[in-house]
């Protein structure tokens, strides 16, 4: 553990040798980033999800339904299966690329990347994954937190977009101006400077 703590500590003085504060600054704010993702993604794989207690007080040996299972082809492949997480957790020592789908594990509604959305927004999902407890259907309660979602990114993107169309016109319209001016202001000044 103290060799890792070494490793990000040496990888912080390089930044810093090499870009001075900026590149410090920058360094802190990507470890920052990288440790929110992963405490919300810890988060994610196993929220809501208990192992029973044994009549000796000991709890039962973890396995593939202690954790939520997200088996979509795209995001696997760019995580290396972590997405198949179930199949970690009974196989620990099982390598994250070969990790199996277990159709009886809790399955996500949505790819890790829609779930860290669900993850930061967690009043109406708690409310919403509260009601789906109560009434034994978790897994619809969790594909209408992900339509809400989908459809509130979708509406989000349009307005965004229609923001940005006449700005970028306006900029590449000046962009093309300057490419312009640049080119046919020297072609001016030499066709001035001839004598007839």
């Amino acid at each position: 553990m103290l060799v890792w703590h070494a490793v990000s500590c040496a990888l912080a003085l390089a930044a810093f040798a090499l870009f001075g504060w900026h590149g410090l600054l920058f360094f802190s704010g990507q470890a920052l980033a990288a440790i929110c993702l992963l405490e919300t993604i810890n988060y994610v794989e196993h929220y809501g999800l208990h192992r029973r207690k044994l009549e000796d007080g000991r709890y039962e040996r973890t396995n593939h339904r202690h954790s939520w299972n997200s088996n979509f082809l795209l995001t696997n492949l760019f995580l290396f299966h972590l997405q198949r997480h179930s199949d970690h957790h009974a196989y620990a020592k099982r390598r994250y690329q070969v990790l199996r789908h277990f159709d009886d594990s809790p399955q996500l509604p949505n790819g890790y990347a829609g779930m860290i959305v669900l993850a930061l927004f967690p009043p109406l999902v708690i409310r919403m994954l509260r009601i789906g407890e109560n009434t034994g259907a978790l897994d619809t309660a969790l594909l209408n937190v992900s339509y809400f979602y989908n459809r509130e990114v979708r509406e989000a993107i349009g307005k965004l977009q229609a923001m940005i169309e006449p700005v970028l016109t306006v900029v590449l319209g000046l962009v093309l101006g300057w490419v312009m001016l640049a080119v046919l202001g020297p072609v001016y000044d030499a066709i001035s400077k001839m004598k007839f």
